[in-house]
């Protein structure tokens, strides 16, 4: 056993610390200095600071626990502090953070936590428990995230844990990989010596934990692999208040078509249709022309033998559909003046190509199998495009003409800026945005497929609002080009997923309560009276509160954008950027707690106390608690 205690990492204000033994010990509200009167909005005070960087964090009546990068090497570590004693003990060395901290819970003395390992086939989450009475930590899973052998990219790795008094709960799948039979994912007790899955809970793609009880929401919808209830591929409309993208409108993971959202969201419009007579259609990778009365796109029918897109061009109104070549041809790329589209086709002569807008001129322009994803620059006369090579994607640069091409940045579907100065690219993981020479390179934004905002202020990019492979599904987000909060701009993938709040004994599965929830659920949280289900609505969202036997005792409207949703009694809180929210279950009312100097990290609320971490410019991240009045 190893601890770390220092004269001030340890330290914790005396009037919030008595206070919170007072909220613990008691159950009631003890102390002046850290509570705050009745109508009067609390002060967030300093428990505890880290050295390093807090990538997560989760804490259980008198414990708290973190996960912090130390700055050597990529090295990391797993802590925990028990606040009566100040005793700060080390319980993990964690391997680099390249991922994220993958998941961090905490029951009582005992924390579970996840990391990454792999192989060339596949990346593995290999989850860990381990206490301050313990010298060494105990694995207590594996998960196993399939790697694409026919893309660069590694998948998204994404653990859901819960942890409360005597419970730590996983989502796991029977064969260890999650993706692979969606509605197998089942719920993993951890227990002394390991793990035990609790029979008949299946389809879990969000989870909490309150005592010995559990929380889940199921979906049990998807049955096949490669399911996936996607929104992708976004183009921005030249007037920039509607964007263009592929999804699933039927719910038939099979296929897809091309809608139009407005950019601020709200309901798309559907452009094209799945069936047309006796053809199936899948539409992908939407593109408008400068004037926006047209948008070309590939399309790939039940009908054509090889099962290779084609390039289509209809009107804006999805009228007038027309093929615009008999050759395949994917990824299309309108050129500034409307007078040609830049395209891959893939069989045969394998290349970048051009074609005129109608049809005719088609002209190859790269000869490689290993170049895709054209996009023009500003002024027609270069062309950014993605090439694989040397077991990695690479962003290059050409002339429109095919001639000097030259690598910028490592990376994939590349964008460029409308003032020409820059290009942004999915930068495995996340979207980044560099100069034209390369230098500069920033990430912005978690996701993929970036596309400019006309003005050049904002990206809309791809990405899965559950951050979850277990729940495979993808919408589009608005975010700012020079980085912050992402918007919501589509939450069909979600309205296809029809989803049950399940509560079960955490200890023998026993099913104890079971509702319908609304369609675009995607948190749950739990408490000893009151579960809560976090759901969106195209702009909007809200929060609906279930009684211990699943009866539902009300909803309540919460800013769009709201999420870690954490319960406690009759008291749940949630966040929208750095703004921390109360929602008082039996007053169904919600009331604005603070605004946080940084996105705060592993928000929950136990008892009365809220906690949770930030990032702080001193190389010393902070951990802070707001106690209520009771």
């Amino acid at each position: 056993m190893e601890s770390a205690v220092g004269d001030r990492a340890g330290w914790v204000f005396p009037g919030l610390l008595l206070a919170i033994f007072g909220v613990i010990v008691c159950g009631t509200f003890a102390g002046s200095s850290a509570g705050a009167p009745r109508g009067v909005a609390p002060v967030p005070t300093l428990l505890a600071e880290v050295p390093g960087g807090i990538c997560a964090f989760a804490h259980d009546g008198a414990r708290i626990a973190w996960w912090a990068e130390s700055g050597l090497g990529g090295a990391s570590a797993v802590s925990i502090e028990d606040l009566r004693t100040r005793k700060r003990t080390r319980v993990g060395t964690a391997g680099d953070t390249e991922y994220g901290c993958l998941a961090l819970a905490l029951a009582g003395r005992r924390v579970l936590w996840a990391e990454l390992s792999g192989s060339n086939s596949e990346v593995d989450a290999e989850l860990f428990t381990n206490s301050p009475a313990r010298r060494w930590g105990r694995i207590v899973g594996l998960l196993g995230f399939d790697r694409d052998p026919d893309s660069p990219r590694d998948p998204q790795i994404i653990v859901r844990v819960a942890g409360d008094a005597a419970t730590l709960v996983f989502i796991d799948a029977d064969d260890g990989i999650p993706c692979s039979c969606p509605p197998d994912r089942g719920v993993r007790h951890v227990t002394g010596r390991g793990s035990v899955r609790l029979p008949g809970v299946i389809g879990a793609y969000a989870l909490a934990a309150s005592g010995k009880r559990i929380a889940i929401l199921s979906d049990t919808n998807r049955t096949r692999r490669r399911d996936c209830l996607c929104d992708v591929d976004p183009a921005w409309a030249p007037d920039g208040n509607r964007i263009a993208f592929a999804g699933t409108p039927e719910g038939d993971y099979r296929f897809s078509a091309i809608e139009v959202v407005p950019a601020a969201g709200g309901r798309p419009v559907k452009l094209t249709h799945k069936i047309v007579g006796d053809a199936y259609f899948t539409d992908l990778e939407p593109d408008w022309s400068p004037d926006g009365s047209k948008i070309a796109f590939a399309r790939i029918a039940s009908g054509q033998v090889d099962g290779s897109p084609r390039l289509v061009v209809m009107n804006a109104d999805g009228s007038g559909q027309r093929m615009l070549s008999r050759n395949e041809g994917s990824s299309p790329a309108w050129s500034p003046d409307g007078t040609k589209i830049a395209f891959v086709q893939r069989w045969p002569d394998p290349g970048i190509y051009t074609i005129n807008a109608d049809g005719t001129g088609q002209r190859r322009i790269t000869a490689s199998e290993f170049d895709g994803d054209p996009d023009w620059s500003p002024d027609g006369s270069r062309i950014a495009f993605e090439h694989f090579g040397q077991g990695e994607s690479e962003i290059e640069i050409m002339n429109a003409d095919g001639t000097g091409a030259h690598r910028i940045a490592t990376g994939a579907e590349p964008a460029w800026s409308p003032d020409g100065t820059r290009i942004a690219f999915d930068g495995y993981p996340g979207v980044h945005i560099a100069d034209l020479d390369g230098s500069g390179d920033r990430r912005v934004a978690s996701g993929s497929s970036p596309a400019w905002s006309p003005d050049g202020r904002q990206l809309a990019v791809v990405d899965n609002p559950s951050k979850d492979l277990n729940q495979p599904a993808t919408d589009i987000y608005v975010v700012p080009a020079a980085g912050g909060d992402a918007a919501r701009v589509t939450t069909a993938t979600l309205h296809k997923i029809k989803p049950t709040l399940q509560i079960h004994d955490a200890h023998t599965g026993a099913l104890l309560a079971r509702a319908q929830v609304e369609a675009g659920a995607t948190e749950v949280a739990l408490s000893d009276s009151f579960a809560a289900v976090l759901a969106a609505d195209g702009a909007t969202a809200h929060v609906s509160l279930y009684s211990r036997d699943g009866s539902q005792r009300g909803r309540v409207a919460v800013p769009p954008h709201a999420t870690d949703l954490s319960m406690a009694g009759s008291r749940a809180i949630f966040r929208t950027g750095k703004t921390i929210w109360l929602l008082d279950a039996l007053k169904r009312k919600t009331v604005r707690l603070t605004t946080t100097k940084d996105a705060p990290i592993g928000l929950s609320i136990d008892g009365n106390w809220i906690a949770w971490a930030e990032e702080n410019a001193r190389g010393h991240d902070r951990i802070l608690a707001l106690l209520l009045p009771p």
